[in-house]
This record gives structure tokens, C-alpha cells and sequence, in this order.
């Protein structure tokens, strides 16, 4: 019945919190790719299929370790991904002045493709997110083929999402946006 099901949902979340607390540190590139925005006077945001009461202590965190997002829009706080809700609250709080000047990063399909539905530039982070799902010193721990294994399967799962681009890391972000920019100087939308 409902009371159940919100009794699993409570233990869930105090589980969910507990672990996320444990794995906030910041994935290796994701501190410079931060500068790099910050440099270059681009504002940035961040959405998550996580709940606030989830993700309170974790955005501490990351902005104790140089990644600080203008404005942070939780699961519970829009309309479920796909819809675009998430992504258009970021651009509405950040004056992103047209949706196609937007880039949408994510690691899962939902998050994909939330950026295609509101219409911004979409990257699919491969390696350092939940398709392979290794911490980075279990990531580094592999060997060669190994490593070479999960980045073609995360590849091939993530081909299909319909993102602009597919990226091992965040690391790779500052020269997709380069990228980016030439397309939007072409005249080219996502």
C-alpha cells in the first residue's frame, strides 16, 4: 500500500544521502573546467534527477572544491526528465538569452535528452559517468583493454541518445564548446 511504499521511499533517500556523501568528490577536470567557465564569463547551472534533501550536503561539497553553479534545479524541484522544465529554469535564472546558445552535459539518457526537449547543444559524458559507473581510482585500477571494453560499451549505450557530442569526461568539455561556438558563428543550431 502507500504508506509502504513512502516508509521504502524515506529509508531509500536517508541510504541514498548516506552514499552520496561518501562519493562528492569532484571527478578529475570538472574543478578546471569550472575555472575555465568562470574565465571565459560563462554562467553555468546544473540539474539532477536527485531530490534537494539528497543533494544538499553534495553541492557544499562541490563548491568547497572550486565547482559552484549559479543556479541548481533538483529532481523534485521540476516536471521528471525528459521535460525540458529543469534545463528552462537554469536558462531563465542565468538570462541565457536564446535556448540554442545553451549546452546540456549529462551522463544519462534522461539528462540527454532534457537538453534535446528544451533545445540547447547536448554532450553525453561517457567514461567518468553512470555507464561505466566506476569511481576514478577503480577507472585507473583497469588495464588498457580493459578501459578500452567499457569505453566502446558506454559508446555504443550511449550512440543512440541523439547527443551533439560524446565526450570520455568533462574534462573534454572546454574544447567542445570551442566547437560549439564555431557552429553558432556558422549560423548552425543544435
Amino acid at each position: 500500500d502507500e504508506t509502504l511504499v513512502d516508509q521504502l521511499y524515506n529509508r531509500f533517500v536517508d541510504i541514498q544521502i548516506a552514499q552520496i556523501n561518501l562519493h562528492s568528490t569532484l571527478i578529475p577536470g570538472a574543478r578546471e573546467v569550472a575555472l575555465f567557465l568562470n574565465q571565459e564569463h560563462v554562467r553555468f547551472g546544473t540539474t539532477t534527477g536527485y531530490s534537494r534533501a539528497m543533494i544538499g550536503t553534495m553541492i557544499e561539497c562541490a563548491r568547497e572544491q572550486g565547482f559552484a553553479p549559479e543556479c541548481v534545479v533538483a529532481g523534485d524541484e521540476a516536471t521528471p526528465r525528459p521535460s525540458a522544465a529543469g534545463v528552462l529554469r537554469n536558462l531563465l535564472h542565468l538570462d541565457v538569452p536564446a535556448v540554442a546558445q545553451a549546452v546540456k552535459v549529462d551522463d544519462t539518457e534522461p539528462g540527454i535528452r532534457e537538453g534535446l526537449n528544451a533545445g540547447c547543444w547536448t554532450v553525453g559524458v561517457l567514461v567518468t559517468g553512470n555507464l561505466v559507473g566506476l569511481g576514478w581510482e577503480d577507472w585507473q585500477r583497469l588495464g588498457p583493454e580493459q578501459r578500452e571494453t567499457q569505453r566502446q560499451f558506454a559508446h555504443e549505450r550511449a550512440s543512440c541518445w541523439g547527443a551533439h557530442y560524446l565526450v570520455d569526461s568533462v574534462a573534454c568539455l572546454p574544447e567542445v564548446l570551442v566547437d560549439i561556438n564555431l557552429r553558432i558563428e556558422a549560423g548552425e543550431l543544435p
